[in-house]
């Protein structure tokens, strides 16, 4: 789908307001709301981090290298899934946003209401779908602890409410609730988590701790979304930013339907999958081709490398939804907000992979201890890995943002090579980092590509005029 035709979907479906001589859609970037707001994100952001690699860096030091191997792999279950509540954040959050570009966001609780129930019964099926199909792979994965996999059952149905909700608050532009909402979370996670470890809890401590964390965001973010706020007051002392709107009491926000926006969420979810799998899929190799503790270790060594593209995507939370407003608004406003998301890729993943290159020994050691030591080497690879996919994600996510699909089709491409070749060569950790460093350089290049055809083929739609 080109940047346009799914505004024009949404247009025909009855999302616009009525435009009078005085309106600016907004769009545009404006450097100190985009610097506000950036800190806000990327600060909570940076603190959770810090929280999960202490959750990560003290559990594998109490639990064990093979514990804390079972531990990683649902984690990347749990991700790998966690796609499907990332494509309905995404869908959520570009309805919100549309609604913030016409300065509209006052109808978003009526969204809210109109899709929690839906998005509830997908989170209930899919924590299902997750429990049954987890017993069932137990023998595969050497994981026999059902309890394990019903929590992280759970785990995956909150977390899915959970980026529904924050969603909302990304497009409507409430960034603090939103940083509330994430801090929350990962302080619940660390605190609950080691305490429960601490009382013996083991492995069932742990995913009650993060069943219980993703409960602390959801009830934070849900809050504020469905709130009813009176109309944000339209500025107009910013130059080309805002200006009074004229006749807006006959506005109102119709109805998106709801098949359109389920259409729209499995394209977003499909792609997502595919995203991940090439992000996670080798912890799920490592575990059926490595030992026990060489895959704890191999496991140890992903984590620490994935802070790369955790780091590139800090500032995502802000720029997607700018970008999801900016093809709305202009071709200029969408051609800088994709320059913005090339530079903070590049730079991310530069420094990323020169910090991991230059100290891994120390970065092991410091982190998660002496036990942890064999996992240095690969740290090498894996930052070469991360850092190449970084950059591709958020190539993906700003695709994602503005409404163009068509990128699943080289990221499913990627998964199934990468799927083929791990299966029947990746039998040492080595070969399985050096199929995904080969797979995700012939990616990057598509993705950005593709990309940048967006702003050549930006078409947008006319707004149309609303009755109340």
């Amino acid at each position: 789908m080109d940047v346009g035709e799914d505004a024009q979907v949404a247009a025909s479906e009855g999302l616009a307001q009525s435009v009078g001589a005085g309106t600016v859609l907004r769009g545009a970037l404006q450097t100190r709301r985009l610097l506000g707001n950036s800190v806000l994100v990327a600060g909570s952001a940076l603190l959770v981090n810090v929280f999960a690699y202490v959750f990560h860096f003290v559990l594998s030091r109490r639990l064990g290298p093979g514990p804390y191997g079972v531990l990683a792999t649902l984690l990347s279950i749990a991700a790998l899934l966690g796609v499907i509540g990332s494509s309905i954040g995404t869908v959520a959050m570009q309805e919100a946003a549309r609604l913030w570009s016409l300065h509209l966001e006052h109808h978003a609780p009526h969204f809210v209401r109109r899709t929690l129930f839906p998005v509830l019964a997908v989170g209930l099926a899919t924590g299902f779908v997750v429990g049954a199909a987890g017993i069932a792979l137990a023998r595969y994965l050497n994981i026999a602890d059902d309890r394990l996999w019903v929590l992280l059952a759970l785990y995956v149905a909150a977390a899915l409410v959970t980026a529904y909700a924050r969603g909302v608050l990304q497009g409507i532009h409430r960034f603090g609730t939103y940083a509330a909402s994430v801090t929350a979370e990962g302080t619940a996670k660390v605190c609950l988590a080691l305490v429960l470890v601490a009382w013996g809890l083991g492995l069932v401590g742990t995913l009650v701790g993060l069943v219980g964390s993703a409960l602390a965001g959801l009830v934070i973010a849900l809050w504020t979304a469905a709130r009813q706020t009176p109309p944000t007051p339209v500025r107009d002392d910013i130059p080309g930013s805002f200006s009074p709107l004229a006749g807006t009491a006959g506005v109102q926000d119709s109805s998106v339907s709801l098949t359109a926006l389920v259409r729209r969420a499995g394209s977003i979810a499909l792609t997502a999958a595919a995203t991940s799998s090439l992000l996670y899929i080798d912890m799920v190799f490592a575990r059926h081709h490595l030992a026990a503790v060489e895959s704890g270790l191999f496991a140890a060594a992903g984590t620490i490398a994935r802070t790369i593209p955790y780091g590139a995507g800090l500032l995502m939370p802000v720029l997607a939804p700018l970008a999801a407003a900016a093809a709305q608004t202009s071709a200029a406003a969408l051609r800088r907000v994709l320059a913005l998301v090339a530079l903070t890729a590049v730079a991310a993943a530069s420094i990323g992979v020169a910090f991991l290159w230059i100290f891994p020994h120390l970065i092991v050691r410091t982190t998660y201890g002496p036990l942890y030591a064999g996992g240095a080497p690969l740290l090498h690879l894996y930052a070469v890995d991360e850092g190449l996919f970084a950059v591709c994600v958020l190539g993906v996510s700003y695709l994602l943002a503005v409404g163009e699909y068509r990128v699943f089709r080289f990221v499913a491409a990627a998964v199934f090579l990468e799927v083929v070749l791990m299966a029947g060569l990746g039998t040492t950790a080595a070969h399985l980092l050096g199929i995904a460093i080969a797979v995700n350089a012939v990616l990057t290049p598509c993705v950005w590509l593709l990309a940048l055809r967006t702003v050549r083929a930006y078409s947008p739609s006319r707004p149309s005029t609303v009755s109340a």
